[in-house]
């Protein structure tokens, strides 16, 4: 079959040398996602905020205010009921808890705000838009609060719309399940969502061991499942809009879509193991008598790869597998960081991310094989993206799943 696959891209640097008489032209592109979504100018916080919610989908999307009826309007007239203003609370954890009457303030709200004030004042022609979206009602739904927390530094403040609600005292509640997350001007948005996500319950809740926020010991979970560890995947959509003739660009669609992501491996004192799901394609070479692809093959070997150990549990000893035997060494903190929460509570996560996106390997292969369609995938490069990440060997179109 001949398959027709475009690969939309933006091109990043020109250049050009003579050479014996010829000019050789240079031209470096990437694809458009990862240009806009991940960019300097349209991926990065431009001010300092701070984002109030329960859930992640609080922190990054928002929620609009939902007050207390507490006035009544009749054509232009609006009138005011009484309020019985009782005694205040004596502190703040004898005060009411409730989940309401709070506005709260996520990232897409603020930056929609921002883009939106560059038009009002005549910066832009036209705006961005930003947009997450989640796969998953775990992720969605993940609590950014630590359990156990009675720390009310970081607690939400009351937001009332209506002067009834200011001078009421009632309904100055605590919201004692949220907590305010600040996030300064700029910092990357996908390094911003990466750090909430793995200090977020959806990590926690699949950990062997957490860390208390409030007295920095670790204690055994009593959530964790001991199935596989799942981590997350961010994918990109960036779709231009109208053209903007005061920046002299497309205006863009931009869409983060956050989604599970099982991992086959994971070497640390802190979660369960992957699972090795198989294979999607062999190619035969030693000793097989059957090799028609690999043209190439070569392996490294690192000695001096290790995973950190973070921890201050006396943890278990390595399990032996017929697998790698990684060796093991100990650090304070884990290479990615884990800022955001007292006593190191989300060292965790952190430690966990420091193995995935380690810049080393314990091995490294490099194979050159006849050349296979197969790997020439679009995927969100051509803004093919699927909410859903599914474990067919195989794409739509014929591409590797990889």
């Amino acid at each position: 079959a001949v398959v027709t696959k475009f690969y939309p891209i933006r091109i990043t640097n020109i250049s050009f040398q003579l050479t014996n008489k010829q000019v050789e032209y240079k031209v470096e592109a990437v694809p458009v996602p990862y240009n806009i979504n991940r960019g300097t100018f349209r991926a990065t916080i431009p001010y300092n905020y701070e984002l109030v919610g329960n859930s992640l989908k609080d922190i990054f999307v928002g929620k609009a205010p939902t007050p207390a009826n507490t006035s009544s309007t009749t054509g232009t007239a609006t009138t005011t009921q009484p309020v019985t203003i009782p005694n205040a609370p004596s502190n703040a954890s004898n005060a009411p808890s409730g989940t309401t009457n709070n506005v709260f303030t996520g990232l897409c709200e603020a930056l929609n705000n921002h883009q939106q004030q560059l038009v009002a004042q005549g910066t832009y022609e036209v705006a961005d838009t930003y947009t997450i979206e989640f796969a998953s009602s775990d992720l969605a739904n993940a609590t950014v609060k630590k359990p156990g927390n009675t720390d009310y530094s970081a607690t939400p403040m009351q937001q009332s719309s209506t002067e009834a609600g200011k001078l009421n005292p009632d309904t100055n509640s605590v919201e004692s399940q949220g907590r305010t997350v600040p996030v300064l001007a700029g910092k990357q948005i996908v390094q911003f969502l990466e750090e909430q996500i793995r200090a977020s319950s959806y990590i926690s809740n699949q950990l062997t061991y957490t860390t208390s926020e409030v007295t920095g010991q670790q204690v055994a979970s009593k959530s964790s499942s001991q199935q596989p560890t799942v981590w997350y995947k961010i994918n990109f959509v960036a779709a231009p809009g109208k053209y903007d003739n005061k920046r002299r660009d497309f205006a863009y669609n931009i869409k983060y879509i956050i989604s599970p992501f099982a991992v086959t491996t994971m070497q640390s004192e802190y979660a369960p193991d992957g699972k090795f799901r198989g294979v999607h394609k062999s190619y035969n070479y030693w000793f097989t008598g059957q090799n028609t692809q690999v043209l190439n093959y070569s392996q490294n070997i690192n000695s001096l790869y290790a995973v950190v150990m973070s921890g201050k549990q006396a943890f278990n000893a390595q399990k032996v597998t017929g697998r790698d035997q990684v060796a093991r060494t100990y650090m304070a903190t884990s290479g990615q960081s884990s800022q955001g929460a007292n006593k190191q509570a989300n060292e965790p996560g952190a430690n966990l991310a420091d193995y995935l996106y380690s810049f080393a390997d314990l091995a490294t292969i490099q194979l050159k094989i006849v050349g296979d369609p197969a790997w020439l995938q679009q995927g969100e490069a051509a803004g093919v993206v699927t909410k859903n990440i599914n474990l067919n060997p195989f794409n739509n179109d014929g591409t590797i799943n990889f």
